[in-house]
């Protein structure tokens, strides 16, 4: 069972529904929300609403620019590996071998304080 929204489902669906950026949409009803994109996408498909995945904007073998220094502030704020890297929009393992990397433990996740 998924963790109540700040929304009801209907309500995220017609606001998707009536963006002209739709993709874009996800990630604001998530802040609206205080949740994560996935959980809205989750919404979205109990509404019956198909979400496609965005193509990505980087060409093949392109290098993204990762923030660390907001890698470390999000998991000094006790966000899991998965959380960061969708607020991130980078590969969770991108965030593991960051951890690794400095012999940090993993976070449990979805723990704002």
């Amino acid at each position: 069972m998924s963790t109540p929204l700040a929304m009801p489902d209907g309500e995220i669906a017609v606001r998707y529904r009536q963006a002209k950026e739709p993709q874009k949409q996800i990630k604001i009803l998530a802040e609206l929300c205080d949740t994560s994109k996935a959980a809205i996408i989750e919404a979205l498909v109990r509404e019956g609403i198909e979400v496609k995945k965005p193509r990505s904007t980087c060409k093949r073998g392109a290098v993204k620019r990762v923030d660390y220094e907001k890698i470390q502030s999000l998991y000094d704020q006790g966000l899991g590996d998965k959380d960061i890297a969708e607020l991130m929009e980078i590969s969770w393992r991108t965030v593991r071998k960051w951890r690794s990397d400095n012999s940090l433990l993993m976070n449990n996740g979805r723990s704002k304080p």
